[in-house]
């Protein structure tokens, strides 16, 4: 069992406890949307049809399937954003080795 949540290498390993979903930037969003849109639907669904049992299940399984989208979608965006940041950090360093300290823009000097 690895003691480092940051390594990815080993994820299978570790077990997931209530604090990783908490603590997991794309928990609240993905919660806040998931509960939205089940609230809307039902809400429609009861405003249209009057019948309780079919706006719950109408809820729930908006629930059920907004959730995985958000979910990914939002561990999809960071996934991309990780390697942009990645590439730029690649680029600025070939850009310091090629021209050196000097291409550095200068601190302004206090006085």
């Amino acid at each position: 069992m690895t003691t480092n949540p940051e390594d990815d290498d080993d994820i299978g390993e570790r077990l997931w406890t209530p604090k990783d979903f908490v603590e997991d930037p794309c928990f609240r969003s993905s919660l806040l949307y998931t509960l939205t849109s089940g609230i809307m639907v039902g809400t429609l669904r009861f405003m249209v049809t009057s019948n309780v049992p079919a706006s719950n299940q109408a809820a729930i399984l908006t629930m059920i399937g907004v959730l995985p989208l958000t979910w990914f979608s939002c561990k999809y965006k960071i996934h991309k954003d990780r390697l942009k940041i990645a590439s730029v950090k690649d680029e600025m360093l070939k850009k310091s080795l090629l021209y050196g300290p000097a291409a550095a823009p200068e601190e302004p000097k206090k006085s």
